[in-house]
């Protein structure tokens, strides 16, 4: 075995493990028997990969480590808010033309000039997921809150409160996950699946890598049928498809998505949670955006929404 030094790339160092404990596929058949096979509550310390956490998960880095050291408590609008809404920006609406305006804060270059100039200086937009200035003060329409969950909940609340009424109404999508059905339910609201039809069958082995299906996709024609008999207020997709394991929605299935939620008047959202996954996706299954930046494509995909949430624990986050 001859091993080629000069081929490869390093591009991080290990500073950090975790140490596992071994078991045998008897003894995790005997934990999952006297757990009545419920995965849910076998210890994860006695798993050696865990496929079924997708938060929290990640690998931090020197960088993160260095913003935590730099965190702001403070109770009025701390440093990193303003920091935020700017990365907001860069990630859904500029693509490879981002400011990176935290780079001030990381670099002690915060002042009265900084303030003025990098952070108060944008107009309210009808195009902006994150209005700056005076903006985010007259016509806020970013909010930061502790959990996905309660990013579903204050969204249910919000959209009863927008109709002036108790009365929900339906909303349609590619799947949704536990916790999204349990808010919907306790708000009233009924939820409509359409599942592509290719999600259950059978992928050859020989073609893993090599090409993708985006089994997350929407079934365009159900969501039609449904937005024709009236009722739905909504459509909401999952990039990725959590609730499908994974599954990527293809850019193509999205713009169809928009084009039908344009044509009944119908806002369309995201959970965005997995969007950047979703481009990597994009990028190598979707052949007229190959030759596109993932930068690129995240910026794509916020142009067809009108809206979206994410729990930002998940991609961009080891913990938090």
């Amino acid at each position: 075995f001859i091993l080629d030094l000069s081929t490869m790339k390093v591009g991080h160092s290990t500073f950090m493990w975790e140490h596992c404990k071994e078991t045998t596929p008897k003894e995790k058949e005997r934990i999952l028997q006297s757990l009545e096979y419920e995965i849910r509550n076998f210890p994860r310390k006695l798993l050696t990969v865990d496929l079924f956490t997708d938060s929290g998960n990640n690998v931090g880095y020197q960088e993160m480590e260095i913003g935590v050291m730099l965190a702001d408590e403070s109770y009025a609008r701390n440093n990193w808010y303003y920091a935020f809404q700017e990365a907001l920006r860069d990630m859904c609406e500029r693509g490879e033309k981002q400011k990176k305006a935290y780079l001030l804060l990381l670099e002690g270059g915060y002042d009265y000039n900084t303030f003025i100039n990098s952070f108060m200086n944008a107009e309210v937009s009808p195009n902006t997921f994150s209005n700056s200035g005076t903006g985010q003060l007259e016509v806020p329409n970013t909010f930061i809150l502790p959990s996905g969950r309660a990013c579903e909940r204050t969204l249910f609340q919000s959209i009863l409160e927008s109709l002036n009424s108790n009365r929900a109404f339906n909303i349609a999508g590619n799947g949704f996950t536990p916790t999204f059905r349990a808010n919907a339910k306790h708000f009233g609201f009924d939820l409509i699946e359409h599942s592509d039809n290719m999600l259950e069958a059978v992928f050859p082995e020989q073609l893993l890598g090599k090409k993708n299906e985006f089994r997350g996709n929407i079934d365009l024609q159900a969501l039609e049928e449904s937005l024709q008999k009236k009722g739905v207020g909504m459509i909401l997709m999952n990039m990725t498809s959590h609730y499908k394991g994974g599954q990527p929605v293809s850019l193509e299935n999205l713009k169809a998505a928009k084009a039908l939620a344009q044509k009944y008047g119908v806002p369309l959202w995201i959970n965005a949670t997995r969007a950047i996954e979703n481009a990597v996706f994009i990028q190598k299954f979707e052949p007229d955006y190959s030759d596109k930046s993932i930068k690129e494509i995240v910026k794509c995909i916020f142009d067809e929404v009108d809206g979206f949430y994410m729990s930002m624990k998940h991609s961009l986050a080891k913990q938090g």
